[in-house]
């Protein structure tokens, strides 16, 4: 089995100080908080502010209570050798809440994570670029992350929204093919390096593992 991703990315608008100003102050409270709710990221609130019965609101506050907070345990740390230390969220490893994912109970526009990141730049060493920035990959759960072949670069101080389509492509095991389910010898140390996650098979580095063994 082998899956194919895509990934778009498009900057929404800079962060400038007119963006934090407050709107007008004879706002009543309600429609405050209604426009709150419809904008905020905060999983659940959305779909509450969007409900129109009792039962669907109740739901969508259960939703909402129910919903795990993340901390550092759910990140893997590797290191990539171009661009130093990296981190996967939200990936398949079983020592992290016993092998399971974080799921979302919206998809579309309205399914989404949104995250805040900071540029330490005192950390950069300036040997190998003088730039600042960060590169972020939009990957399934067990599929290895490949900065340099499949990253995005991002810019500091804008907003940006990347986008993620999967797809998957299922084979006929052998005799029909070659693929196989057996993860070699040779990719399994490949593996190992990405922080003992369950990833699975990548066609990029199973080309390059061969090219260095054969070639």
């Amino acid at each position: 089995m082998t899956s194919s991703t895509s990934n778009n990315t498009a900057m929404i608008n800079p962060m400038s100080a007119d963006a934090c100003k407050n709107g007008p102050s004879h706002r009543r409270a309600r429609s405050i908080i209604r426009e709150f709710s419809l904008n905020t990221s905060t999983h659940g609130i959305p779909g509450i502010a969007r409900s129109q019965s009792i039962l669907n609101r109740i739901f969508w506050a259960i939703s909402t209570l129910i919903f795990a907070d993340c901390y550092k345990e759910d990140f893997i740390a590797f290191s990539d050798a171009r661009y130093g230390n990296c981190y996967t969220f939200n990936a398949k490893a079983s020592q992290i809440r016993n092998g399971t994912v974080y799921k979302l109970s919206e998809n579309g526009d309205w399914g989404f994570l949104e995250l805040e990141l900071y540029v330490h730049s005192q950390q950069y060493v300036p040997y190998w670029s003088p730039a600042m920035g960060m590169i972020v990959q939009i990957h399934d759960n067990e599929q290895i992350p490949l900065m340099h072949w499949k990253g995005h670069y991002l810019i500091p101080g804008r907003r940006q929204r990347l986008t993620f389509t999967r797809k998957t492509q299922y084979r006929l095991p052998k005799p029909y093919s070659d693929c196989d389910t057996k993860v070699p010898y040779m990719l399994q140390v490949a593996f190992d390096h990405f922080g003992n996650a369950s990833y699975t098979y990548e066609q990029y580095i199973c080309a390059t593992v061969c090219i260095q063994v054969y070639m």
